[in-house]
């Protein structure tokens, strides 16, 4: 049998910093999943890719953005969950997680 882990350390690592990220990876996981959902639904708003998000937050400094950026994330979103969605990869990410992922997210 193989000697436990004891170095406090790495005790904390596990704790304070594997756990929690499990627990917000499992999150987005879930968020992900509705917000592919919400896009299917507006998708087709940012067909034109030089098209201005007009929501007027400029003035507060956030940037401003194009049909074809919103695109990109959401492209790069896919990517992620598909990876999250691979074989096991769900498995492995919830088994440290300690708090059970909310219920409606």
């Amino acid at each position: 049998m193989s000697d436990p882990i004891v170095n406090p350390e790495a005790i904390v690592f596990v704790n304070e910093r594997l756990r929690p990220i499990c627990e917000r990876l499992e999150g987005l996981h879930a968020e992900f999943g509705s917000l592919w959902c919400k896009w299917l639904l507006v998708s087709e708003h940012f067909g034109d890719t030089q098209a201005v998000v007009d929501d007027g937050r400029e003035s507060e400094g956030v940037s401003r953005l194009l049909g074809g950026d919103v695109g990109n994330v959401m492209a790069q979103i896919q990517s992620l969950s598909t990876l999250l969605n691979g074989a096991g990869v769900m498995d492995v990410i919830r088994k440290p997680t300690v708090r059970p992922l909310p219920v409606g997210t």
